[in-house]
């Protein structure tokens, strides 16, 4: 660990003002903003984020989630519902465009995109029926020309269970496993800053919960990521409830690690 406050941050809570979300004249927002996307659905069902391209940029740009300085790609990818993703130190607006493959006459599932604590996508506006996709911008009116900066940062969060329902916490979460949905809180920071959250999105979700995507944008000579599991979800006789913890540096796996505080770390 290079950044010492960051281990304590399982009392902590930082999300930033809803304030964030203002406009500059050109439609970018004037200070970066926690951007949550919670996708939700029957258990199990099946997504991906569709790669678009962005004709006429340079390089050419084929982006999964974008924002003006922000391309994520996801390589046709499949997750299965609930999945929450979190964008810190992101500006607005944030683009994504959800396919649903569950089959046809098959469930809908929902997408909720909040900036901070505040809810700005939800309902109608968010929904995805069965075996269609759909493109969903926190700002409709503006049109995104993503120059993405820095090294694309990635943590990603599971708890994996085996065929038979037990613990198995050497299965990566890009195996898409069945998941214990463990809440935790998050820190995830570099050299200068760090973010602290809970993940709260009230009504729907108390607390970080596996399986779950952190993006890290602009990150500044390294990155470490603290996930810390909340006590009591281990009741009778179950096992200690744990997380495992991944990070990708350019989708190149650079570090690993388990447990009720799992920590990675890298230098960029």
């Amino acid at each position: 660990m290079r950044t010492p406050s960051m281990a304590t941050a399982s009392a902590v809570v930082f999300l930033f003002g809803i304030a964030g979300c203002g406009t500059s004249g050109d439609g970018i927002g004037p200070r970066p903003i926690e951007t949550l996307i919670y996708v939700q659905g029957p258990s199990g069902s099946s997504f991906t984020i569709v790669d678009t391209p962005y004709p006429g940029m340079t390089p050419e740009l084929t982006c999964g989630i974008a924002a003006p300085f922000t391309c994520h790609e996801f390589n046709g990818r499949v997750f299965q519902t609930p999945h929450l993703f979190v964008l810190e130190n992101i500006r607005q607006p944030v683009q994504v465009t959800i396919e649903n493959l569950e089959p046809e006459f098959g469930p809908d599932i929902q997408v909720n995109i909040y900036l901070g604590t505040v809810q700005r996508i939800g309902g109608v506006d968010g929904v995805v029926a069965a075996n269609s996709s759909r493109t969903i911008s926190t700002d409709r009116e503006l049109t995104l020309e993503p120059l993405p900066r820095g090294t694309d940062t990635r943590v990603e969060i599971c708890s994996p269970l085996n065929d038979d329902g037990n613990p198995m916490l050497s299965r990566s979460c890009l195996m898409n496993p069945n998941d214990r949905f463990i809440s935790f809180r998050a820190s995830i920071g570099d050299v200068k800053n760090s973010n602290l959250t809970d993940c709260i999105l009230s009504p729907i979700l108390d607390q970080c919960r596996s399986p779950t995507t952190f993006f890290l944008e602009e990150p500044q000579e390294t990155v470490d990521a603290v996930m810390n599991v909340i006590s009591g979800q281990n009741p009778g006789n179950q096992p200690t409830a744990q997380v495992r913890v991944e990070l990708y540096l350019n989708n190149q796996n650079v570090a690993n690690a388990i447990g009720t505080q799992a920590v990675v770390s890298a230098d960029l």
